[in-house]
């Protein structure tokens, strides 16, 4: 029963925190459609992962229409865009 509960919290945990990510990512998603100018490569998801101390942004991202990982698919400049539209403040 103790670990039903804790996951049910976990699952409300990680609701919560979506939901209170989704202004970000839209945000990011948009400011990325401005920065990317003609890269072919397009920013599909930002995600918050991880809990604790080890949180991180994951990027889904298509090139050319293919689902791809955004480290493997994005030049230095195309990354360091992302990154930056996904912690710019509007």
């Amino acid at each position: 029963m103790l670990k039903d509960a804790e996951k049910w919290m976990k699952d409300i945990e990680a609701s919560l925190r979506d939901e209170r990510f989704a202004p970000i990512a839209e945000h990011a998603q948009e400011i990325w459609a401005l920065l990317r100018q003609e890269s072919s490569v397009d920013l599909a998801a930002v995600r918050l992962e991880g809990t604790g101390t080890r949180r991180k942004v994951s990027l889904d991202v298509s090139v050319d229409g293919q689902e791809g990982v955004a480290v493997s698919v994005m030049s230095q400049g195309s990354s360091t865009g992302s990154r930056s539209a996904s912690f710019s403040r509007g």
